[in-house]
């Protein structure tokens, strides 16, 4: 077993995708050692094909926010005719609340949710966000949205 293979860190993953390291421990059983990951020294790394076979096994899995969440900004703008998506009035750059779902590898991209849609989010450096963590957002495409405002100091913290 080559360990330029495994590029990857185990212990780092869950800070970079939002998932918990008992997850990512679970979908390494369904994956073949060897190829996909391996121990280097005493470390669990992950080589390239592994990461994308943990990331689309993880991605299939639906991200659900918790109802107290979803709840509070049920109310949301008032939506235009031919001019809203998911729900939220696009009028003007309007910015609205989302909550973060999500954080892939991408230093640049979040995913976050309100009770409709998921949204690709562009940020600064997504190290700062953590799932759960509300935020405001102005639409730019489709499912594409950038941070409306300053971004966090530190990771999780206004």
């Amino acid at each position: 077993m080559e360990s330029s293979l495994f590029i990857h860190w185990e212990s780092r993953l869950p800070g970079r995708m939002g998932v918990s390291r008992q997850e990512i421990r679970a979908v390494r059983k369904c994956c073949q050692e060897g190829t996909d990951w391996g121990c280097v020294g005493n470390r669990v790394c992950w080589s390239e094909a592994g990461l994308i076979r943990l990331l689309a096994d993880l991605e299939s899995k639906t991200a659900v926010l918790p109802a107290d969440r979803v709840e509070k900004h049920a109310g949301g703008p008032a939506v235009k005719e031919g001019n809203a998506i998911g729900g939220l009035s696009l009028e003007n750059n309007a910015s609205f609340p989302l909550i973060v779902t999500r954080t892939p590898l991408n230093p640049r991209l979040i995913f976050a949710a309100n009770d409709q849609r998921v949204y690709r989010v562009r940020v600064h450096d997504s190290a700062k966000y953590v799932v759960g963590m509300e935020i405001v957002c102005r639409h730019l495409q489709d499912d594409v949205c950038e941070i409306a405002g300053r971004a966090p100091r530190w990771r999780g913290r206004w």
